[in-house]
């Protein structure tokens, strides 16, 4: 069931703003896809085939995403320092330079620890 107070995209990535989730006939979910007014069924579904199509409704689940600096290890290996809501910068404890984050990201309010994507981002780049 489609909600209005949801945002929304469709499968392949498009932006879209439902206008209404009451219109006449079996597409009742009404708005636009990339600029392009398009309707769907109840259950987000572009298609009556249920197949899955490009167009379908997908809910964009808000995410948090923690910052860690990595630093080459006195002893040699990598160590991971801190977290924050953007990629550390300068020294790590006062000492270590980074040599590269890591991005961990987690849909908001998850507790599945399957649900985690963690990324090593290059020193001097930021997703």
């Amino acid at each position: 069931m489609i909600d209005m107070a949801k945002k929304y995209k469709t499968r392949d990535g498009r932006d879209v703003r439902i206008l209404c989730v009451d219109g006449p006939g079996e597409s009742p979910v009404v708005g636009f896809a990339a600029g392009l007014l398009t309707r769907w069924m109840k259950c987000g579904a572009f298609s009556a085939d249920l197949q899955g199509s490009c167009a379908d409704l997908i809910e964009q689940v808000p995410e948090v995403v923690t910052w860690c600096a990595l630093t080459v290890a006195d002893k040699g290996g990598i160590e991971a320092w801190g977290s924050r809501d953007t990629p550390p910068h300068g020294l790590v404890g006062g000492v270590y330079p980074p040599v590269g984050h890591l991005r961990i990201t987690q849909p908001a309010g998850n507790t599945d620890i399957t649900k985690i994507t963690v990324e090593v981002v290059p020193l001097g780049e930021s997703k």
